[in-house]
């Protein structure tokens, strides 16, 4: 057994590890490629809940908003006009109690 020898069998070594590391390699890449792809399916599940879950809340958020619209204009409006008129009739009285009244600020 010579040099030779020894050459050719670490070449036939190396050969041999570079295979194995090749595949490694390779499965490896598969590997992660099936990891990406199981993660990609259950994101997208999400994401199709969470897009119906956002049109939800938009659409409660839109009844919600014509709720208030509605309660405005059949509760508050009535009651700001009813409001005034007793404020109306507050400043009408006051008015006349003024005239009713001495200089001093003592009722006659």
């Amino acid at each position: 057994m010579g040099i030779e020898w020894y050459r050719d069998l670490i070449i036939c070594i190396a050969g041999a590890v570079t295979c194995i590391l090749v595949l490694v390699f390779i499965g490896v890449t598969i590997y992660i490629s099936i990891i990406i792809r199981s993660l990609n399916k259950k994101t997208k599940v999400i994401m199709n809940s969470v897009d119906l879950t956002t049109a939800q809340v938009k659409d409660i958020v839109s009844e919600v908003h014509q709720d208030i619209v509605d309660v405005k204009s059949e509760i508050l409006s009535p009651l700001v006009q009813i409001m005034s008129i007793i404020q109306g009739i507050r400043k009408g009285y006051e008015l006349i109690n003024s005239f009713t009244r001495k200089k001093g600020g003592k009722d006659v």
